[in-house]
């Protein structure tokens, strides 16, 4: 892995698996990583990261449970269980 500039689109074309992701780049202590996503994915939970989405096309709600009813946020904070549902684009 280098540490130039990463053309996301290039990367992603380069697979197509679908909730794969793949590493693109390290930055500090935190992997960059790509996917395709499809469907609804699983609840799940990340009790020692946190979770960092851009959307690059369509449309991508994040469902979260918490137990002091944490409001919906672009950023998933370690210990929050959350699923993912992307909706095809436009």
């Amino acid at each position: 892995m280098g540490q130039g500039p990463v053309n996301l689109s290039e990367a992603l074309a380069s697979f197509d698996a679908i909730w794969s992701p793949r590493i693109v780049a390290r930055m500090n202590d935190y992997d960059v990583r790509i996917a395709h996503v499809e469907g609804e994915h699983v609840w799940h939970v990340h009790e020692d990261t946190d979770e960092f989405f851009l959307v690059l096309d369509g449309r991508f709600d994040i469902a979260m449970r918490s137990d002091d009813g944490t409001a919906v946020r672009e950023i998933i904070w370690g210990g929050v269980k959350a699923r993912l549902r992307p909706e095809a684009g436009p």
